[in-house]
C-alpha cells in the first residue's frame, strides 16, 4: 500500500511514518530480514488492499 494510504489508516503523519518505517528497517537489515514486496501496483483504498489481501498466502 502507498505510505499516505498507510499514514491516514494508522492516524499518523506520513513523516512519522517513513522515520518509524527507517528504525523498523535498520532492525530487520541488523538480523539480516529480507521483506520482498508484493508484485503489482500498491493499493490505495481499503477495496484495493482488500483484493490484494486474498492474493497473499498466510505464514506457516
Amino acid at each position: 500500500m502507498t505510505s499516505t494510504f498507510l499514514a491516514q489508516l494508522l492516524g499518523v503523519t506520513r513523516t512519522n511514518l517513513s522515520n518509524q518505517f527507517q528504525d523498523g528497517n535498520r532492525l530487520l537489515d541488523l538480523h539480516r530480514v529480507v521483506v520482498a514486496p508484493l508484485p503489482g501496483s500498491a493499493a490505495r483504498t481499503l477495496e484495493q488492499l482488500h483484493a490484494r489481501m486474498t492474493l497473499v498466502e498466510p505464514l506457516h
